[in-house]
């Protein structure tokens, strides 16, 4: 959590954090994260949401993303 907090993504560390008990299980993941001056919405929306941007049971590497097809939807933990 220290790295992504000293790297722009304290909100983000910081959503990990309040929701750990919800993902604690997961063995791998992939989130897709905004750095926190991208986020206008403020940090409450995006805690509520960060289901949203999790990908779970696969790490996906930037070379991962490269090779998928254009539209490729990603299941994430959010549901529908």
């Amino acid at each position: 959590m220290f790295r992504l907090r000293i790297t722009g993504f304290s909100i983000l560390a910081l959503a990990l954090k309040v929701k750990y008990a919800k993902h604690v299980n997961l063995r791998n993941m992939t989130v897709f994260a905004l750095d926190d001056a991208s986020i206008f919405s403020g940090g409450h929306a995006y805690l509520s949401s960060i289901r949203f941007h999790i990908f779970p049971g696969r790490l996906l590497t930037a070379a991962d993303l490269d090779t998928l097809p254009v539209a490729t939807e990603l299941p994430t933990l959010e549901e529908g």
